[in-house]
C-alpha cells in the first residue's frame, strides 16, 4: 500500500510540474476546442449537458469556427473528454478550482490513477510482485506521460485510465471462481463504454476483445476436430466478451459522432463478424459432448468455411476503412492526407527504443508462458502486447496504446523469469536473478530520463515548439 501510494504521487507531482514551473495553461491545441465544448455543456448543467450533447447539440452550429460557415463539434468529436471536463469542475471548484484549472489538472490525476489501476491489472495477471512493477514502470513510461501531464486537456490521458481499468476488470471475470464474475464483467464493459466516448482508437480494443476470444474458440474447435478432450469450458470466456461487446455498441449507437451504422461498416463490421464468429463457435462446443461424431464433421466444414469468411471480410473492411485506421492495419495503403499526419507516420527503431526500453526479451517470455500454460489472463495480455506492437510500428501515436499492454506483459515475464532462476541453484541463480535486475534496471532509466524531459515541457502557448523552450510571442500576439 505504501509503494503504490509513492508510485500514485509521483505520478502525480511528473504530470502537475508544467503547472508549477510556467502556469495554468492549456497544451497543444485540440484541448481549447475540448475546453470550449465544455462550457457549452456546463450552460445546460452536468446530466443535461451530457444530453445536449447525445441529441446532436440540437443542431447547433458554432460559427466562429470555419467561418462563415461553422461546424457542429457535437457530431464531430466525442463527449467524454468535456463530460469529463464538467465532472471535473464539479468537484474541483468545492477545493477553490475555477473551471480552466479543473480542465488544466483533469488529465494530470486521471493518469496518474493509471498507476493504481496498473497495480491492479498486473496483480491479477500475475501476483502483487508483477502489480508493483508495472505500478512502478506506469509512473515513467513515455508511453504514458508524452501526453498526460496538466494541460492536455485530451482523449488520450483519459483513456489509458480506462483501458488499463477495463482490461483488468475483463480479466478479474474471467479468473474469478464465484458469482462475482458478472459484476466485473459488468463494470469493465462500463469503462470500455466510456473509452468509446474519449478517444476513437476504442476500436483498437473494440476489435482487440474480439480476436482474443476467437483465437481461444478456434484452439478449442481445433481441439474437437482432433477428437481430443478440451482443456476448459468455454462458458465464461463468451459470456463476458458478449458483455463488454454489448457496452461498446450501446455507447456507441448512442454517440451522434457514430451511431447506427457504425456496428456494420468498417472496424465495426469486423468486430461484430467476430462476435458472430464466437456465438457460432460457442454454439457447437457446447453441442460437442452430446453428439460426438457429427459435431466432429461440422466443425471441421465450419473451420474451412471460416477461412473463407475472414478473407471476405477483410476484403470488404478494406473497401469500408479509410484514413488513419486503413493506414495502421495496413501501412502501404496511406492516403496523402494521413501521410502529411506526423504522428501517423511509421515508427522507427529508435522511436521504439525510447518506448519499451529493452523489455522486449520479458515480454517475449511472457508470450512463450501464454503458450505453454494457455492461462486465459496471459494470452490476453500477450495478444494484446503483438497486437498493439503491430499497430504502434505502423502509426507512430499508437505508441499510447501500447503502453496498457506492454507494460504488464514486461512485468510478468521479468518477475516469471526472476522465479525461475531462483528456483535453481542458491548461487548460479542469485547470479541470473541479479544480471536480470541489473537488465530490468537498465531498461527503466532508459525511460526515465526522457519522461524527466516530457514533464518539464512548456505549454505550446507559452513557448517554441522545436526546442521547447519558455518565451510570451504567443501569449503577446
Amino acid at each position: 500500500l505504501s509503494a503504490i501510494v509513492s508510485f500514485t504521487a509521483l505520478a502525480y507531482y511528473l504530470r502537475l510540474y508544467p503547472v508549477l514551473l510556467y502556469g495554468w495553461y492549456i497544451n497543444e491545441f485540440d484541448p481549447y476546442i475540448r475546453f470550449f465544448m465544455t462550457e457549452q455543456m456546463l450552460k445546460y448543467g452536468t446530466i443535461k449537458g451530457l444530453l445536449w450533447w447525445l441529441h446532436k447539440g440540437y443542431g447547433v452550429v458554432f460559427t466562429h469556427f470555419w467561418y462563415p460557415w461553422g461546424t457542429n463539434w457535437t457530431i464531430v468529436l466525442s463527449p467524454g473528454v468535456s463530460w469529463l471536463g464538467v465532472l471535473a469542475y464539479k468537484v474541483l471548484s468545492h477545493l477553490g478550482f475555477d473551471l480552466l484549472q479543473s480542465v488544466v489538472l483533469l488529465p494530470a490525476i486521471a493518469n496518474a490513477a493509471v498507476v493504481p489501476a496498473m497495480f491492479y491489472l498486473g496483480y491479477r495477471l500475475g501476483g502483487k510482485y508483477v502489480g508493483l512493477l508495472a505500478a512502478l514502470w506506469s509512473v515513467f513510461t513515455t508511453m504514458f506521460l508524452q501526453r498526460s501531464t496538466a494541460g492536455w486537456f485530451a482523449d488520450a490521458p483519459l483513456f489509458q485510465f480506462f483501458a488499463t481499468l477495463g482490461l483488468a476488470f475483463y480479466i478479474e471475470s474471467l479468473s474469478r471462481r464465484d458469482n462475482y464474475w458478472l459484476l466485473f464483467a459488468i463494470l469493465s464493459a462500463l469503462l470500455n463504454g466510456i473509452n468509446v466516448w474519449t478517444w476513437g482508437s476504442y476500436v483498437f480494443l473494440w476489435n482487440f476483445y474480439g480476436l482474443f476470444t476467437i483465437v481461444i474458440l478456434l484452439y478449442l474447435l481445433i481441439k474437437i476436430a482432433r477428437r481430443q478432450t478440451l482443456p476448459f469450458a468455454a462458458d465464461r470466456l463468451i459470456m463476458t466478451y458478449v458483455i463488454v461487446d454489448l457496452g461498446f455498441s450501446a455507447f456507441i449507437t448512442t454517440t451522434p459522432r457514430y451511431g447506427f451504422h457504425t456496428l456494420v461498416s468498417g472496424m465495426g463490421g469486423m468486430a461484430n463478424a467476430a462476435l458472430l464468429f464466437s456465438i457460432i463457435a460457442y454454439l457447437l462446443i457446447k453441442l460437442y459432448p452430446r453428439f460426438p461424431r457429427i459435431m466432429t464433421t461440422v466443425v471441421r466444414y465450419f473451420l474451412m468455411a471460416l477461412v473463407v469468411a475472414v478473407i471476405v471480410v477483410i476484403g470488404l473492411s478494406f473497401t469500408s476503412i479509410g484514413g488513419k485506421f486503413l493506414g495502421a492495419l495496413a501501412p502501404l495503403a496511406r492516403s496523402a492526407i494521413v501521410q502529411s499526419v506526423a504522428e501517423h507516420s511509421p515508427s522507427s527503431l529508435q522511436q521504439s527504443i525510447y518506448n519499451v526500453s529493452i523489455t522486449l526479451p520479458f515480454v517475449i517470455y511472457t508470450i512463450l508462458l501464454s503458450i505453454m500454460s494457455l492461462s486465459l489472463p496471459a494470452v490476453l495480455i500477450s495478444l494484446g502486447s503483438l497486437a498493439a506492437a503491430y499497430f504502434a510500428s505502423s502509426e507512430v501515436w499508437l505508441f499510447m496504446v501500447l503502453g496498457v499492454f506492454w507494460i504488464p506483459a514486461a512485468a510478468y515475464g521479468f518477475v516469471k523469469l526472476a522465479e525461475l532462476t531462483l528456483s535453481r541453484r542458491a548461487m548460479i541463480g542469485l547470479s541470473i536473478t541479479a544480471l536480470l535486475g541489473v537488465v530490468l534496471a537498465i531498461a527503466l532509466i532508459i525511460n526515465i530520463q526522457p519522461a524527466l524531459s516530457m514533464s518539464i515541457m512548456p505549454q505550446q502557448i507559452v513557448s517554441t515548439v522545436t526546442p521547447p523552450f519558455p518565451t510570451p510571442d504567443w501569449l503577446d500576439a
